[in-house]
């Protein structure tokens, strides 16, 4: 797993790219290291496809994204596919949140919002003839190896925001967008946690996605969540993966994967010490228990 937005960032010369302080535009056609690839990244981002087709997968969700589409990818992990049959273009946007927050303070909605943030990882942005127009506008900076004034640069970013919050197809981004201008520390970290806690993300991953120093991080969730960070992250996997092997038939191998553990040895070891059984034993003994609620319920007619 890597971080899209560093990998970008380190490249200059490889990917060609518009900074303005820690926003970033680039135009992106560079063929994944295999068909599906784990990603994230600090900041969130609008990926706008100018040629071919993208699959970003989210549990137990995928997102299509084909010419002229438009998402919205919060901050966080996520995998993305790669159509091997077809050439490939897209414009992204790297916005942080401090950014949105700082457009939209003093902007006027037409209708009232609910700002409580409640959007998915992964949203659809309603594309109208203006936004291909903006999007179009900014590949022609990439076509002719423009150097972008930062004032008009710091425009296209807010006519962005604008333009998508103005388009009343697009209200979940919208309430996202207008509860980054509170100051709920608490939520903010819990719902990052639980949406990216299936990813094997290093402690210092969430802090970064959380705006914080390690440090500050830590002590921080410690204060919220009256526990550390790493032992909340191994609760939440494991009752995940428990979940997953009551639910579901897929192998012990693919369940470790899908909550986040390394491999399957961690896994196992993990769920024995919090359970006190293996994960090869939870069928049985979950099979043995309903055996025994109905054996219960037919004693008792």
């Amino acid at each position: 797993m890597f971080n899209f937005l560093d990998k970008i960032r380190e490249a200059p010369a490889f990917y060609r790219q518009l900074a303005l302080d820690r926003q970033l535009i680039t135009e992106f056609n560079c063929p994944l290291e295999s068909k599906k690839e784990t990603i994230w990244t600090d900041q969130s981002y609008f990926v706008y496809v100018l040629e071919g087709t993208k699959i970003w997968h989210i549990p137990d969700k995928a997102f299509e994204l084909k010419q002229g589409q438009c998402l919205f990818v919060k901050k966080g992990a996520h995998i993305i596919e790669q159509v091997f049959d077809t050439t490939f273009c897209l414009i992204v946007f790297f916005i942080s949140d401090n950014f949105i927050a700082n457009t939209l303070g003093n902007h006027q909605l037409q209708e009232p919002v609910s700002a409580n943030g409640s959007m998915p990882v992964i949203s659809y942005i309603h594309t109208d003839n203006s936004l291909h127009a903006f999007f179009n506008s900014i590949a022609t900076y990439f076509m002719d190896y423009q150097k972008v004034n930062t004032d008009l640069l710091e425009l296209k970013f807010r006519e962005l925001i604008l333009n998508v919050i103005n388009d009343p197809h697009n209200k979940e981004v919208t309430s996202y967008f207008h509860s980054l201008t509170a100051n709920n520390h608490g939520e903010t970290m819990r719902k990052i946690l639980e949406e990216n806690f299936q990813y094997n993300l290093r402690i210092e991953n969430y802090a970064r996605l959380c705006g914080r120093s390690l440090s500050a991080f830590k002590r921080d969730f410690e204060t919220y969540f009256k526990t550390t960070p790493g032992k909340w992250l191994l609760a939440r996997r494991l009752q995940h993966a428990r979940i997953l092997i009551h639910t579901s038939e897929k192998s012990i191998s693919e369940i470790a994967f899908e909550s986040g553990f390394e491999n399957s040895s961690h896994f196992s070891r993990a769920f024995k010490q919090y359970y006190g059984y293996p994960p090869t034993d939870a069928r049985r003994i979950q099979h043995d228990l309903l055996s025994k609620d109905f054996e219960l319920s037919g004693n008792l007619r």
